[in-house]
């Protein structure tokens, strides 16, 4: 065994830390002196130690990390690998924009600032291009809301049908199975949602983090869907899904919160 300065140096961290982590639960000491209550580490623990490190490298908090080695968590995981997706889509962007700078300095006698602002322009438009969007879709979603309420189910189904097509047709971008897949939960949460009489409930981000009546079901969506009537709408929206093998589903989760994301936005901005 080694006492945990001795530890310290071997695993290349500080005696605070291992305190801490102490502290945490996260690495507790093999054994504790009687007399003395010094910490002692066995050299198993430095696998364990490396595993921490490895965890906070890809971005990982600590109390998560706790929870992962705890118990295995795919959704979690996944959760952080959307994160990182969309830390390295902001970034090829970015790439994207200073290799525009560079192309079009290269080719005339424009300054940097003009570029500068013509990309700054160009983003804005974007924005409220989608913002517009938004708008709109947000608009028929609680008519969608308003057609439920007062019974008229055909009319709703088919409105939402056609905000689905509408938000979900990005088939330039993606294979259409993923797009429809996920277009799948979008009109399956909806519905979901309608039956709550609060209006306010009605929101892209909901639907985007499938929160219905308060509580996120992403956790146990298969359950969730599973106590449904399965001749329902919601039912045949969200079966495929639901019941898909974990890969896939995590993959459709993924492209369905990633179009989410740019409606939900607006409404954590209100």
């Amino acid at each position: 065994m080694y006492q945990i300065s001795e530890f310290s140096k071997i695993s290349d961290t500080s005696i605070q830390t291992l305190r801490y982590y102490d502290n945490l639960e996260l690495l507790k000491p093999k054994v504790i002196g009687e007399y003395n209550s010094y910490r002692y580490y066995t050299k198993d623990q430095l696998l364990k130690l490396k595993m921490i490190k490895k965890l906070k490298n890809m971005g990982f908090k600590l109390k998560d990390i706790l929870r992962l080695l705890n118990k295995y968590d795919e959704n979690f995981l996944n959760s952080r690998k959307k994160e990182l997706q969309d830390e390295v889509n902001i970034k090829l962007r970015s790439i994207k924009d200073i290799e525009e700078i560079i192309k079009k300095l290269r080719n005339r006698k424009q300054s940097f600032e003009k570029e500068l602002i013509n990309l700054i322009n160009k983003e804005e438009r974007r924005e409220m291009n989608m913002k517009e969007k938004y708008n709109s879709a947000k608009e028929r979603l609680l008519k969608c809301y308003e057609l439920y309420q007062e019974s008229d189910f055909d009319n709703c189904l088919i409105l939402l049908e056609e905000l689905k097509a509408n938000i979900f047709n990005t088939k330039d971008q993606m294979d259409p199975f993923w797009s429809n897949a996920a277009g799948d939960i979008f009109t399956g949460i909806s519905f979901e949602i309608f039956k709550n009489k609060d209006i306010k409930e009605v929101t892209f981000l909901n639907i985007s983090q499938l929160r219905i009546n308060g509580k996120e079901i992403l956790e146990n969506l298969s359950e969730y869907v599973d106590s449904l009537p399965k001749d329902s709408y919601s039912y045949i929206s969200l079966s495929g899904i639901s019941f898909a093998p974990e890969q896939t589903k995590a993959s459709i989760i993924s492209v369905y919160q990633q179009v989410m994301k740019q409606y939900a936005m607006f409404d954590t901005t209100k």
